[in-house]
């Protein structure tokens, strides 16, 4: 288990690194990484760069983007990350 949340955790660091050139692909695999785990550790440790990744989305002159990163953030609300809820405020 530990492997895996490590691997994530890669993923997340790398998708923030490559948000702002690749802002909805770095949103539909973050959506597949949340969707797809069971874990709730997934973002322990990575919150700064999912956070990262959801303002870059939010703020996107692109609407479907900028949609693409509100469903995250309200998906991720509703599975009790509730701090990503400042997110949506300022959008």
């Amino acid at each position: 288990m530990t492997q895996k949340i490590n691997s994530s955790m890669d993923v997340i660091k790398k998708l923030a690194r490559l948000a702002a050139q690749y802002t909805i692909d770095c949103c539909r695999v973050l959506q597949l990484l949340i969707q797809d785990s069971k874990d709730e550790w997934l973002l322990v440790g990575v919150e700064t760069e999912v956070d990262e990744i959801l303002r870059t989305a939010l703020q996107s002159p692109d609407a479907g983007t900028a949609q693409l990163g509100a469903r995250i953030v309200e998906d991720l609300i509703a599975r009790g990350h509730f701090g990503f809820r400042r997110l949506l405020s300022r959008h």
